[in-house]
């Protein structure tokens, strides 16, 4: 937020069940994506899981002046959450079968 993407780096879990073309397909989406801001995937880390799992890293440059800082949000400011709070912890917990698979399901829907 408020800076210049240079490159990318991608964290990709994959199934055993998926074809080496089904991941090289998600690798290309991710790229696709990527293009449209011009920022180069430059790696990444790949491992077998039990779902198809994709993030990615960002670095970029920004001037100091734009910094947008996590501890100086003052009343009325904008908080944008791209996944329900809890999230991370229901998958630390199906991770080791702590959780319900209809909550799971529920939640991931």
């Amino acid at each position: 937020m408020g800076a210049k993407p240079i490159n990318a780096l991608n964290i990709l879990a994959v199934t055993k069940e998926m074809t080496d073309e089904e991941i090289a397909e998600v690798i290309r989406g991710v790229k696709d994506i990527l293009a449209k801001d011009n920022i180069p995937l430059k790696g990444g880390h790949t491992i077998i899981s039990e779902d198809l799992l994709c993030g990615l890293s960002v670095s970029g440059i920004v001037n100091k002046k734009n910094i947008k800082l996590n501890n100086t949000a003052k009343k009325d400011d904008l908080i944008v959450i791209s996944k329900p709070i809890g999230f991370g912890t229901l998958i630390s917990a199906k991770s080791v079968n702590e959780v319900d698979e209809k909550d799971y399901n529920e939640a991931i829907k």
